[in-house]
């Protein structure tokens, strides 16, 4: 799936905690499901001391081609 073009369907965002102007975070993500036509992932963003701020899990379309032909 690496390399894959893919466009969000849907994503369910959960926010945990509040961040400061300025605070560092590291965002990790992980594909959980390959199919032939979809993708679903899930991610998480957390500060420094390995709290969770947020997370999100999320389905893709897979799409044929590059990117830059989406373009409107």
């Amino acid at each position: 799936a690496l390399n894959m073009p893919a466009v969000t369907a849907h994503m369910e965002i959960r926010l945990r905690k509040a961040l400061s102007v300025g605070q560092k975070i590291t965002v990790t993500a992980e594909i959980t499901k390959d199919t032939r036509k979809t993708l679903e992932a899930f991610a998480k963003a957390i500060i420094d001391d390995g709290t969770i701020i947020a997370n999100a899990k999320g389905k893709l379309m897979k799409v044929s081609g590059s990117l830059e032909s989406l373009d409107p």
